[in-house]
Protein backbone atom coordinates (compact mmCIF):
# COMPACT_ATOMS: atom_id res chain seq x y z
CA UNK A 1 0.00 0.00 0.00
CA UNK A 2 1.50 3.19 -0.55
CA UNK A 3 1.98 5.81 2.11
CA UNK A 4 2.82 9.36 2.66
CA UNK A 5 5.79 10.45 3.00
CA UNK A 6 5.90 14.24 4.44
CA UNK A 7 9.08 14.94 3.79
CA UNK A 8 9.26 15.67 0.09
CA UNK A 9 5.39 15.67 -0.41
CA UNK A 10 5.55 12.13 -2.64
CA UNK A 11 3.69 8.89 -2.17
CA UNK A 12 6.06 5.66 -1.67
CA UNK A 13 7.01 4.79 -5.21
CA UNK A 14 7.45 7.98 -6.75
CA UNK A 15 4.09 8.95 -7.37
CA UNK A 16 3.50 12.72 -6.76
CA UNK A 17 0.95 13.56 -4.03
CA UNK A 18 -2.12 15.42 -5.53
CA UNK A 19 -1.86 19.18 -4.32
CA UNK A 20 -5.53 20.29 -3.89
CA UNK A 21 -6.62 24.32 -3.62
CA UNK A 22 -8.26 25.38 -0.61
CA UNK A 23 -11.74 27.04 -1.17
CA UNK A 24 -13.01 29.14 1.77
CA UNK A 25 -17.00 28.80 2.02
CA UNK A 26 -19.09 31.65 1.17
CA UNK A 27 -19.42 34.45 4.22
CA UNK A 28 -22.40 36.48 4.95
CA UNK A 29 -21.95 38.89 7.48
CA UNK A 30 -25.22 39.24 9.48
CA UNK A 31 -25.26 43.13 9.87
CA UNK A 32 -27.84 44.87 12.69
CA UNK A 33 -28.32 48.05 13.68
CA UNK A 34 -26.95 47.56 17.54
CA UNK A 35 -24.48 45.35 18.04
CA UNK A 36 -25.06 42.37 20.51
CA UNK A 37 -23.36 40.10 22.44
CA UNK A 38 -25.12 37.52 19.51
CA UNK A 39 -23.78 39.32 16.37
CA UNK A 40 -21.31 37.37 14.33
CA UNK A 41 -20.57 35.84 11.13
CA UNK A 42 -22.64 33.19 9.75
CA UNK A 43 -22.62 30.74 6.57
CA UNK A 44 -25.27 29.96 4.29
CA UNK A 45 -24.69 26.34 5.08
CA UNK A 46 -25.88 27.31 9.00
CA UNK A 47 -28.09 30.36 9.03
CA UNK A 48 -30.09 28.94 12.22
CA UNK A 49 -27.86 30.75 15.55
CA UNK A 50 -28.66 29.58 18.64
CA UNK A 51 -29.76 32.18 20.80
CA UNK A 52 -27.61 31.10 23.74
CA UNK A 53 -24.55 30.15 22.63
CA UNK A 54 -22.10 30.41 19.66
CA UNK A 55 -23.14 27.50 17.60
CA UNK A 56 -25.17 27.35 14.05
CA UNK A 57 -26.97 25.33 12.51
CA UNK A 58 -28.72 24.27 9.02
CA UNK A 59 -32.52 23.61 9.87
CA UNK A 60 -34.47 25.81 12.56
CA UNK A 61 -35.47 22.18 13.90
CA UNK A 62 -32.09 20.90 14.58
CA UNK A 63 -31.57 24.52 16.74
CA UNK A 64 -34.70 24.60 18.54
CA UNK A 65 -34.02 20.93 19.67
CA UNK A 66 -30.22 22.16 20.50
CA UNK A 67 -31.64 24.81 22.66
CA UNK A 68 -34.06 22.54 24.26
CA UNK A 69 -32.29 19.52 25.18
CA UNK A 70 -28.67 22.01 26.22
CA UNK A 71 -30.21 25.33 27.49
CA UNK A 72 -33.42 23.60 28.92
CA UNK A 73 -33.23 25.74 32.22
CA UNK A 74 -32.15 28.97 30.28
CA UNK A 75 -35.84 29.19 28.50
CA UNK A 76 -38.16 31.71 30.33
CA UNK A 77 -40.69 28.35 28.92
CA UNK A 78 -38.96 25.37 28.22
CA UNK A 79 -41.17 22.60 26.38
CA UNK A 80 -42.24 19.86 28.66
CA UNK A 81 -40.19 16.78 29.32
CA UNK A 82 -41.26 13.18 27.82
CA UNK A 83 -41.75 11.02 30.61
CA UNK A 84 -41.46 7.00 30.35
CA UNK A 85 -44.62 5.22 30.30
CA UNK A 86 -43.58 2.22 31.83
CA UNK A 87 -44.89 1.57 34.95
CA UNK A 88 -41.75 0.60 38.05
CA UNK A 89 -39.40 2.42 35.76
CA UNK A 90 -36.85 3.53 37.83
CA UNK A 91 -35.92 6.36 35.57
CA UNK A 92 -38.01 8.90 37.64
CA UNK A 93 -36.53 12.26 35.36
CA UNK A 94 -38.38 12.82 32.24
CA UNK A 95 -36.47 12.89 28.87
CA UNK A 96 -36.05 16.68 27.07
CA UNK A 97 -36.20 14.89 23.45
CA UNK A 98 -38.35 12.14 22.29
CA UNK A 99 -35.85 10.38 20.56
CA UNK A 100 -33.90 9.64 23.70
CA UNK A 101 -37.22 8.46 24.97
CA UNK A 102 -37.63 5.81 22.18
CA UNK A 103 -33.93 4.57 22.59
CA UNK A 104 -34.32 4.23 26.19
CA UNK A 105 -37.99 2.01 25.02
CA UNK A 106 -36.44 -0.18 23.14
CA UNK A 107 -32.93 -0.56 25.37
CA UNK A 108 -34.58 -0.62 28.72
CA UNK A 109 -37.58 -1.90 28.23
CA UNK A 110 -37.08 -3.89 25.33
CA UNK A 111 -39.82 -2.54 23.15
CA UNK A 112 -40.38 -3.61 19.40
CA UNK A 113 -40.07 0.58 18.29
CA UNK A 114 -39.00 0.91 14.33
CA UNK A 115 -36.06 3.36 14.43
CA UNK A 116 -38.13 5.01 11.41
CA UNK A 117 -42.05 5.22 9.95
CA UNK A 118 -42.57 2.79 7.31
CA UNK A 119 -42.70 4.80 3.98
CA UNK A 120 -46.41 5.55 2.88
CA UNK A 121 -48.54 2.96 0.27
CA UNK A 122 -48.79 6.03 -1.93
CA UNK A 123 -44.93 6.70 -1.88
CA UNK A 124 -44.33 2.67 -2.05
CA UNK A 125 -46.55 2.65 -5.36
CA UNK A 126 -44.43 5.52 -7.30
CA UNK A 127 -41.12 4.51 -5.92
CA UNK A 128 -39.44 4.18 -9.55
CA UNK A 129 -41.57 5.56 -11.46
CA UNK A 130 -41.42 8.89 -13.40
CA UNK A 131 -43.98 11.80 -11.59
Amino acid sequence: APRYLPSNNQWAGDVPYPQLEYTPPSITIIDSPEPSQNSRVTTPEKPFDCHFCNKDFPKKADRDRHEASVHRNEMPMPPGLHDCPELGCTRDKGFTRKDNLLDHLRRVHNKDIPKRRPASREYEENKGKDL
